[in-house]
């Protein structure tokens, strides 16, 4: 079956959102969209997926593999203090959402190469919202 394996590589490029040392950039923001721009990508897992799979049951694992994957971020980045100190779950929430409606946003627009760049961004510009310079969080 196709899907997993596009899932699979949408997951792993989402693992690379890590903060790197001092700097307040995510890497991975323009892979990760850069995957969700491709255009068997786009065709298989974000059109066709939902459809084949049911929105529910496509989103579920959409949620299980991306959704665990940035939590899984958001909780390291807290633990060494680069994000503001907000609920995980609601953080990763936010990120989670707001990565699936852009991936889709690309996907539906006329111009995806500006869409993706334009969508790159804005989710720098996000993530700058939450992340701060410090080191870890006082004990």
């Amino acid at each position: 079956m196709i899907v997993p394996t596009f899932g699979v590589r949408r997951a792993g490029t989402a693992h690379t959102f890590c903060l790197s040392g001092a700097s307040r950039q995510p890497r991975g923001v323009d892979a990760f969209l850069d995957v969700c721009a491709e255009t068997a990508y786009r065709h298989i897992v974000l059109q066709q997926g939902p459809i084949a799979l049911g929105w529910q049951w496509w989103r579920e694992l959409d949620q299980l593999h991306l959704g665990g994957l940035v939590l899984d971020i958001v909780i390291a980045a807290l633990d060494v203090g680069r994000l503001r100190p907000h609920p995980a779950v609601l953080v990763a929430r936010a990120f989670y959402g707001a990565l699936t409606e852009l991936s889709i946003t690309i996907t539906e627009a006329d111009e995806p190469e500006q869409t993706r760049a334009q969508a790159a961004e804005l989710v720098r510009d996000l993530i700058g919202g939450v992340v701060t310079d410090g080191g870890p969080p006082p004990a």
